[in-house]
């Protein structure tokens, strides 16, 4: 565009997305075994994440962290039906989160659980059986 093409064109003011702020206090929760899983030291409070995304987004928006840390974030955004763009310097910290989002199959998980388990108690009997 032209100078005098741009001294004629009109903006329109642009409003910004009207949001519920949410303006009282969120008591942490203790975190669940989905987070206590490691010992990442970043590791933020999972309810009052969830509650800032669920006030902030649609469901299907995308948040971005770019300090994902142990994945806290993405995998509220994920529990909120929002997608999650997360990202750290960190490779543990990306590998956290990998970690932490991964599906897991829930029968092949009970199947060697029942296996590992029976493995261990015959392993013991044996073991308690030749030092008798």
């Amino acid at each position: 565009m032209k100078t005098r093409e741009l001294s004629r064109a009109r903006i329109g003011k642009v409003k910004p997305p009207a949001f519920d702020h949410i303006n009282r206090q969120i008591p942490p929760e203790p975190h669940t075994a989905m987070y206590v899983w490691h010992k990442y030291w970043s590791r933020k409070t999972w309810n009052v994440v969830g509650d800032h995304i669920k006030a902030y987004t649609k469901p299907h928006q995308i948040v971005f962290d770019p300090f994902a840390g142990s994945g806290v974030v993405a995998v509220e955004a994920a529990r909120n039906k929002r997608r999650a763009i997360v990202c750290d310097l960190n490779p543990i910290a990306s590998h956290i989160t990998e970690l932490t989002l991964q599906r897991v199959d829930t029968l092949k998980s009970l199947k060697l659980s029942t296996v590992f388990g029976i493995g261990c108690r015959n392993t013991l009997k044996n073991f308690t059986q030749s030092t008798v």
